[in-house]
This record gives structure tokens, C-alpha cells and sequence, in this order.
């Protein structure tokens, strides 16, 4: 009975004690209606990271909250000191209505005073509280939350917060995921960009009077500008900045927030940066034309080796026998059937490129004939009576050729025999329509470099093709009397116009004094009819060139009446006509229009006898001399082709010729590769070293390097 009773009275001390003791605590320090405003208030104002996110069922009277807050809770020292079996049951219940909060918080569910805390709360709220009491109790919340707080936090900072806000760690991703991705759209030199402005405003700061009478000042800004060009250096991008280059960047902007205060007078620093901006300007001016004259410098002189290289073959080609200087098929330079090509060039190393190429992208094609006429040899094996019937069929595709040819001839088209035939000695006797043996090169050079140019191709001659080289000196008709050009260009003002004899009548323009086109090789191409008396087609390029397909179906293109077939280069709105003419003259104006589309050299198939017909050499001559003072147009060939091939010129599809690789970087790719030839026009020839690296490779892939003259002359890729 003892036992029972002690049982009972320890069961009365550990279990309703503490629950009476609770109740009457949480009715004394349950909040007030102050207290619940601030409950409110923290609960409607939620910040993560910055951004407010409201609670949309509670009154939202404040929306000016910076940090998150911890909720508002009056814990008694004697909870704290219950046992574990009543903490466990006070945490479990403030978890069941911190769970409803935020249900109710989320889905908005309508829940009766008795049944909801936060509803209970809210109600006060709407309850009339006198003012001076309100104060009052706002600051005895104040300092009893002060007095409890440390506790809080150490008790159940980590508890409350997982649970409370347990919604919102929901949306902390997609923020973090926003960030990243304004770092990637961030350009990838912006830090270098940062630290640039950087440099420029402390040197705004320190030309400025009020900082250069602050000796700390100057000296620390002094310091910081030489930390940040030391961690700047030659970085383009922010990849290529050292670590230390961020800790750089907060240092410096320190120091010119100090440099702001100091200085207040906005006026300075406006004039200042004007000044700052105008030297800029004016010493980019100068770079910029020291730019172009150290380019057209290099474009117009030879590397050393190219200087070498000629040198080197004229002596040797000197040393030769006379039987020996000769090449051989001559018998072909004047057949119209073969593949003419006219070469005009004083480079010996560039004309091999773009003989070389064209030779090794020849085809060799057979005809589909080939196979009648192989079958007698096959069905030898297989019987008498199939080869009968074969040599029937033979005779019958023999037959068709012939007729073909002849109805080839009617319509004035003078084209190489599909097949050549010997009857008398076998069936099958066939030559290619289209070999190597049937391309012809006609390079035609200067006299200095004539005897280079010959020793070349003798000691490395191109397969099977034939090459004939030509001096222009020996053109006896190409004089001044018969050319109007030839004798402007020998004349002395054309002399002082392009090597500025005379500053104050010469042009500005660095590129209209390019002495190349002083040089009657430049044009020759005007010519080509008297050049090639015996041919009715050619196909003009230019040294710049490389061939990367066979070129052999130019010939076949019906120019349908045109004289020139060329790559129109109308895509580019420097290429029309207004570029290049002077449309100012009336002339020019009156003749012409200046949104024509313009075409490209370096690519051209002639129709000679179209040529002949139109006398266009006679066109040429007569524009030419209405031009001698330069006010039609002032340079080049181009300008003169057009107004010569004036609507005498047939569109090629475009990826015949695909040009810019001497001047543009940004040439698409996939253009090069399909392109039968590539041109680099320009100041950045391939074979200079102000070339553009990515496309060399394209050039010197035709060049042997191990051949013993380029290695005497130190010239290598």
C-alpha cells in the first residue's frame, strides 16, 4: 500500500506539476497585441538573400525588412529545465503548428480561432489598443526578447529554421541558378575591362588639383595604378588575368572612392575626361596611319629569301647549255583544243604555286565510250558470238560520236574530240577527254626575272603539262604609240603621282601610290587577243591564286554572247561600281550605275573570238584616254575592266571564285573548302609574313620546301 501510494505521489510530481506549472507560464507570457505586430511583421516580410517574399494570407504592414528575423518566441527558464520526455513534447508541438503555419501560409485554408495559433493572433490585431500602452509593451517585448535571444539561437536556431522556412530553401536554386547564368552571358573580358576604367579614372584623379595636394593620396594611387597594370599586363580576357588581379580590383576601388570624396568638383573631371578623350582620339589617329603605311610598306617589299630565289636561278639557268633552256610540246601552245592558261607575273615562287595546283587538281577523265570499247578485249574470254555482238555495238557508239562532233563543229564550238579512234590498228585505241597533258601554261614576266622564271620550271617541270615562258619586252607591238596606258605610265607626272615626288599634288591615300601599277604586267590582261593571236579561250589568273578543283568545265560554260565570265562580288557594298568610279563626272554618271554590281579578277575566262568581234581592246584604249588627268577613276585594273566589260560580263556561280583571304579574317570556311579557287586579294599575301596563319596552309602545301633552291635561300614554311 506504501509502495502504491509513493508510486502515485512521484507520478503527481513528474507529470501534472510541469503541466500546470506550463499553462500558467504561457498564459504570462503569451505576446501581446504589440508583440503579435512584429510576429506579423516578420512573418508577412521574408528576405532571402536580399529579396522579399510575403506571406499573402497575413496582413502584409511593412514591406522594409532587410535581414530575416527569427520568430518571436517567450520560452520560460523553467521549460528549459524540464526533462527530455517534456522537451521532446514542446518541440513536437511547436513543429505541428510551425507545419500548419506554413500550410496555411501556402494553400490559404480557412481554419477556425480555437483550432489556429496564427489566427488567434491575427485577431488581436484587429482589436483597438491604446497608444501609450502600446509603446509600452513594444518596449518590455523588446527587452525580454533581449534578455532570451542568445538562448534562442543556441537552443533552436537550428531546429526553427529548417522547419520555418523550409518552403523558401525551395526557391534558393533557381536564384543561385540565375546568378550562374548572368556569370556566363558576362563577356569574357570583363574584369579586364574593369580594371582598364580603373586605370583611367586614377589618372583622372591624379592630374586633378585638389588629390595632387593630398601627398598620401597621390602616393597610395600612384602604387595602385602600378599593381593593376603589373596584374593587367597583355590579358585580352578575364581567363588571362593572375589571381591576385581580384584582390587588386577591390584595392583600387577603395582608393578612388577616397579620391571621390577628396575631389567634389564635377566640373574638373568633366573638362579632364574631354582632354583625356581628345589626346586619345588624336593618338589613335596616328597609330592608325603609321599602321597602314608599315602595311603597304611590307606589301611592297620582298622578303629576302623571294629576293634570293631569283638570284640564285638566273645563275644557274645562265650556266645552262642553249639546247637545254627549251621545253619541250611546244607543238601545243597554239592548239584552240587544249586548256590555256595565261599567267602574268614577276613572282617565280607564286607562279609555281598556281601552276602546281591546277596540275594536281586536273582530272583525268575517259569517256563512257571507254567501256564499248574495252569490251571486244573482254569477251574474247567469253566467246566468239558475244564478242560480235560487242564490236556491232562499238561501231554503233563510233557512229554516234562522230555525229556528235560534226553537229559540235556546225554550231561554231571547237572542242577536243571525245575520242580518237584508229580504226585500221585496233578497236580500242582511246585518249582522255580531260589530262594533264592537255592544260597550257603561258607565264609571261619581266625581263629581271625572265631568265628565273624559265630555270624554274625546266628544273621542276609540271608533270605532263606545258609551260611556255615569255618576256614582255619581246612584245614588239606593245609600245606607246599603240597602248594609250603604256604612255601614261612611262610618263613623269604618273611617275611623281606614285612615288610622291611632288607632296602637294600627290594623293593622301597610301594604296594610290603602290608602284605596282606603274607596271605594264598589271596591264597586260587588256591585251590578251594580241597575246594569244590563235586561241579562241583563256582563262586569266592571277598569281594570288590557289587551285583546289579541275577547272577544265570553264571552257564548256556558254557565255551566251559575253566576252568575260567572272564572280560577281555584289554581296559586299564596297564592291559596286560607285567604289571604284567617280561618279561625280559626268561621264561617269551619265554611262553607268553606281549600284551595279562589280566582279572579280584573279578568275577570268575569255571568249577571244567575242573579243575580236566587240574590238573591246579598241573600248579600253578610248577610256583610257579620257582618263589621262585620273579624274574617271585613279588606280588599278579593276576600275578599267569594269567600265570596259561594261555589261560584256557573264555571272560564274560564286564558288568558283571565292576571294578575301589577303585582307579578311572572317572568311566562312565552308566557302574555302568548296571553292574551286581561292584568291588572296589584299595586303596579306601568303607568301609575306603579315600573312593570315589559318590560311597559309592552303598555299604552301603546292610549295616543296625540300627543293635545293628554296633550301639555299633559307626559305621555309
Amino acid at each position: 500500500m506504501k509502495t502504491r501510494n509513493l508510486v502515485v505521489g512521484m507520478l503527481c510530481a513528474t507529470v501534472f506539476a510541469p503541466i500546470l506549472i506550463f499553462t500558467s507560464t504561457f498564459k504570462d507570457s503569451y505576446p501581446s497585441s504589440s508583440e503579435s505586430g512584429e510576429f506579423l511583421e516578420d512573418l508577412t516580410a521574408f528576405t532571402v538573400g536580399g529579396d522579399a517574399r510575403h506571406l499573402n494570407l497575413l496582413p502584409q504592414e511593412s514591406s522594409t525588412t532587410l535581414s530575416l528575423k527569427q520568430p518571436i518566441l517567450v520560452i520560460s527558464d523553467k521549460i528549459a529545465q524540464h526533462s527530455a520526455h517534456s522537451q521532446s513534447q514542446s518541440q513536437g508541438s511547436w513543429e505541428h503548428k510551425s507545419a500548419r503555419v506554413l500550410s496555411a501560409t501556402t494553400n490559404g485554408l480557412d481554419q477556425s480561432k480555437t483550432d489556429n495559433p496564427i489566427r488567434q493572433v491575427t485577431d488581436l490585431t484587429k482589436t483597438p489598443i491604446n497608444k501609450h500602452a502600446d509603446q509600452e509593451q513594444i518596449k518590455a517585448s523588446d527587452n525580454h526578447i533581449s534578455a532570451h535571444h542568445s538562448q534562442i539561437l543556441d537552443t533552436k536556431h537550428q531546429q526553427e529554421s529548417s522547419q520555418t522556412y523550409g518552403v523558401l530553401e525551395k526557391k534558393e536554386p533557381t536564384k543561385i541558378n540565375n546568378e550562374k547564368q548572368t556569370e556566363q552571358t558576362a563577356p569574357p573580358d570583363f574584369r579586364v575591362r574593369q580594371l582598364k576604367d580603373q586605370l583611367i579614372k586614377a589618372k583622372v584623379y591624379l592630374s586633378l588639383p585638389a588629390t595632387r595636394n593630398n601627398a598620401n593620396f597621390v602616393r597610395e594611387l600612384r602604387l595602385r595604378i602600378k599593381e593593376v597594370q603589373r596584374a593587367l599586363g597583355d590579358a585580352s580576357k578575364d581567363s588571362d588575368l593572375p589571381r591576385i588581379a581580384n584582390d587588386r580590383l577591390k584595392a583600387m576601388e577603395q582608393s578612388l572612392a577616397k579620391g571621390k570624396q577628396i575631389q567634389d568638383d564635377c566640373a574638373a573631371v568633366v573638362k579632364k575626361l574631354r582632354a583625356m578623350l581628345h589626346s586619345t582620339e588624336e593618338q589613335l589617329r596616328v597609330h592608325k596611319k603609321q599602321t597602314l603605311f608599315l602595311t603597304q610598306l611590307t606589301a611592297k617589299t620582298l622578303p629576302k629569301g623571294l629576293h634570293c630565289l631569283p638570284l640564285r636561278l638566273t645563275t644557274e639557268y645562265y650556266s645552262l647549255n642553249s639546247s637545254q633552256r627549251y621545253f619541250p610540246n611546244q607543238e601545243k601552245l597554239e592548239d584552240p583544243r587544249l586548256f590555256h592558261y595565261a599567267l602574268f607575273s614577276d613572282n617565280v615562287l607564286a607562279a609555281a604555286v598556281v601552276v602546281n595546283s591546277t596540275v594536281t587538281h586536273a582530272k583525268v577523265i575517259y569517256s563512257s565510250l571507254k567501256y564499248a570499247l574495252i569490251l571486244p578485249l573482254v569477251a574474247k574470254k567469253i566467246g566468239e558470238n558475244i564478242r560480235k555482238l560487242a564490236i556491232s555495238f562499238l561501231y554503233s557508239f563510233v557512229f554516234l560520236e562522230r555525229w556528235f562532233r560534226a553537229s559540235i563543229n556546225l554550231l561554231s564550238f571547237q572542242r577536243r574530240p571525245l575520242l580518237s579512234v584508229d580504226m585500221s590498228n585496233s578497236p580500242c585505241c582511246i585518249e582522255p577527254l580531260q589530262h594533264p597533258s592537255n592544260h597550257v601554261f603561258h607565264i609571261v614576266t619581266d625581263r629581271l626575272n625572265y631568265a628565273a622564271m624559265r630555270m624554274w620550271f625546266l628544273a621542276n617541270p609540271p608533270g605532263r603539262a606545258t609551260v611556255q615562258v615569255q618576256n614582255i619586252e619581246e612584245f614588239t607591238w606593245l609600245n606607246s604609240s599603240y597602248s594609250p596606258v603604256l604612255k601614261q605610265l612611262n610618263s613623269q607626272s604618273m611617275i611623281d603621282y606614285y612615288f610622291r615626288a611632288h607632296r602637294a599634288n600627290s594623293d593622301s591615300n597610301l594604296k594610290f601610290r603602290n608602284p605596282k601599277y606603274l607596271s605594264i604586267l598589271n596591264h597586260l590582261r587588256f591585251y590578251l587577243p594580241e597575246v594569244f593571236p590563235r586561241l579562241n579561250k583563256v582563262l586569266f589568273l592571277d598569281d594570288d591564286v590557289v587551285v583546289q578543283k579541275d577547272l577544265s568545265g570553264l571552257w564548256s560554260i556558254d557565255l551566251k554572247g559575253k566576252v568575260n565570265g567572272a564572280v560577281e562580288t555584289c554581296g559586299e557594298t564596297f564592291h559596286r561600281f560607285d567604289r571604284y568610279l567617280n561618279f561625280s563626272n559626268p561621264l561617269i554618271s551619265k554611262n553607268f550605275d553606281p549600284r551595279a554590281c562589280g566582279w572579280a579578277y584573279g578568275m577570268n575566262i575569255f571568249d577571244l573570238d567575242e573579243w575580236r568581234r566587240q574590238n573591246i581592246t579598241d573600248v579600253y584604249h578610248t577610256w583610257q584616254k579620257m582618263n589621262h588627268d585620273r579624274q574617271l577613276w585613279k588606280l588599278g585594273t579593276l576600275p578599267p575592266g569594269l567600265i570596259t566589260f561594261w555589261k560584256r560580263t557573264y555571272p560564274l556561280d560564286r564558288f568558283w571564285h571565292v576571294l578575301g583571304l589577303g585582307y579578311n579574317p572572317s572568311v566562312n570556311q565552308r566557302d574555302i573548302e568548296r571553292a574551286a579557287v581561292i584568291h588572296y586579294n589584299g595586303n596579306m599575301k601568303p607568301w609575306l609574313e603579315i600573312n593570315i596563319p589559318k590560311y597559309r596552309n592552303y598555299w604552301t602545301k603546292h610549295v616543296d620546301y625540300d627543293q635545293l633552291y628554296l633550301r639555299e635561300c633559307n626559305i621555309n614554311p
